[in-house]
């Protein structure tokens, strides 16, 4: 093994010895209540499978990877960064010097926008909450009906506030609708086992 230098050792007693983030309490509660394996299962029969060209990155880590990237909200470029950071830590810790690298030849390929709504006309009805007072009026009748819409809303609020105030998914990053559609399920999946912490950590618990 190499020589470690001062800075590298001293980052290693600090790790050992340093408080247990927030951010690490976290991704050690979700790697304990998330079925990894079970989920594996279910998505092992799709999953690419090798062949004649670059072999696939093994399933399980490709979707803790996938869940980091909902987790931090995180695009490919970042967490393949946050990743390779990791990495580069790891290293040396070990002893290994790491350097950056150089981008030899980068070309930009234009991509033509998507014509699958071209008409602009959502097929869609606004059951948003209303303006209820107008001019120092109140409009009994809409008050009633976002009375009727608030009920029905505060039964998926806490899911909505994991998503947007925790995971910081304030807009969408894809053109495809199915694309958007499949990180919001995702994303509402993920909350859903966040909100049940507790109670899926007390079924794990020895």
């Amino acid at each position: 093994m190499k020589q470690q230098t001062l800075a590298m050792a001293a980052d290693q007693t600090f790790e050992n010895y340093r408080k247990p983030t927030r951010r690490d309490e976290f991704l050690k509660t979700m790697d304990a209540i998330v079925p990894w394996s079970v989920l594996c299962e279910v998505i092992e029969p799709h999953y690419p499978r090798a062949g004649n060209g670059r072999p696939p990155i093994g399933l399980e880590r490709m979707l803790r990877i996938h869940f980091i990237q909902h987790w931090f909200n995180l695009a490919d470029l970042a967490c393949e960064e946050a990743l390779f950071a990791q990495v580069g830590k790891e290293l040396q810790v070990c002893g290994f010097k790491v350097n950056t690298g150089t981008i030899v030849n980068a070309t930009i390929i234009g991509a033509p926008s998507s014509t699958k709504n071209a008409d602009k006309s959502p097929n869609a009805r606004d059951f948003t909450n209303q303006r209820t007072r107008y001019a120092g009026v109140v409009d009994e009748a809409v008050r009633a009906k976002n009375r009727s819409k608030s009920r029905i809303r505060a039964r998926v609020e806490h899911v909505f506030g994991v998503v947007k105030r925790l995971w910081g998914f304030g807009k969408v990053r894809y053109r495809s609708l199915q694309k958007n559609a499949t990180r919001a399920f995702t994303a509402l999946a993920l909350a859903n086992i966040y909100l049940g912490r507790q109670r899926l950590m007390a079924q794990v618990r020895p």
